[in-house]
C-alpha cells in the first residue's frame, strides 16, 4: 500500500445499524482500495456495534460511551487517524450515505486540478428519488443574512451542476487533504451536537489559502 495516497475514512454512527452496514458495504465495493475505515460509534444502543464487529471485523471501531455530537465524534476519529495512519486524505462520511463505486477515485483525482485545493465534495442524491439532488457539492452561504442553503437541494439533476466551482463543503461526504487538517486540526465543538460545523471548517480552510 502506498501510504502517500492513503485515505482515512471516518464515519459517525448513532443508532443506525442498518444504515451503517449498508454504508460499509458500499465502501468495500469502491474501485479505490487504498483506505482504512474508522467508525466512531456515538454511544449507540441498537446493536450497531455488534453488527459492525460481526460483519466487518477489520474496521477500526471506536466506541464512545456517550454521544459526542458531530464535531466531537469526528474529532475522536481524527485523533485516531493521526495516531495510527500516515494518510494523505480524510474522507468524512455520514452513516446514511452510500457511496458510488468510482466516487472516491474521482474525488482524489480532483486534487490534481489546482495546487491549493483543500476540500472536495461531490453531488449527493436522494435514495428514494433517483436523480433528485440533496446537495450539489455543499452549501451556499450568505454572510450578510446568515442564510445557508443546500446547493441544488430538491432539484432534478439535468447537468446544471456538472462544472466544478467553489462551495462550502458538506461534512456528510467530503474529502479533506492532510495539509488542511494539519492547519485547522479539528472541528469546532461549539457547534455540537451538529449544525454548520462543516461550513466553519470550510471557512477556516479558506483563511489558510485553500
Amino acid at each position: 500500500m502506498d501510504n502517500k495516497e492513503l485515505v482515512a475514512i471516518i464515519i459517525l454512527n448513532y443508532n443506525k445499524k442498518d444504515d451503517i452496514i449498508e454504508c460499509l458495504e458500499s465502501i468495500f465495493k469502491m474501485d479505490y482500495k487504498y483506505f482504512e475505515v474508522i467508525v466512531v460509534d456515538n454511544g449507540s444502543h441498537d446493536g450497531s456495534v455488534d453488527a459492525i464487529k460481526n460483519k466487518y471485523p477489520d474496521v477500526h471501531l471506536i466506541e464512545s460511551i456517550k454521544n459526542l455530537g458531530a464535531s466531537g465524534g469526528r474529532n475522536l476519529g481524527i485523533k485516531y487517524a493521526n495516531e495510527k495512519f500516515n494518510y494523505k486524505f480524510i474522507l468524512f462520511l455520514d452513516n446514511d450515505i452510500t457511496i458510488m463505486r468510482n466516487t472516491l477515485s474521482e474525488m482524489v483525482n480532483s486534487f490534481n486540478l489546482k495546487e491549493n485545493i483543500g476540500i472536495v465534495t461531490p453531488k449527493c442524491y436522494q435514495m428514494n428519488l433517483p436523480g433528485t439532488i440533496v446537495y450539489a457539492g455543499g452549501m451556499s452561504v450568505n454572510f450578510f443574512t446568515g442564510n445557508i442553503t443546500n446547493i441544488g437541494g430538491g432539484k432534478k439533476d439535468e447537468g446544471q451542476f456538472d462544472q466544478s466551482k467553489f462551495i462550502f463543503a458538506c461534512g456528510g461526504l467530503c474529502l479533506v487533504s492532510k495539509n488542511v487538517m494539519d492547519k485547522i486540526e479539528k472541528f469546532d465543538e461549539t457547534f455540537n451536537p451538529y449544525g454548520w460545523e462543516d461550513v466553519d471548517l470550510s471557512i477556516r480552510a479558506r483563511k489558510f489559502g485553500f
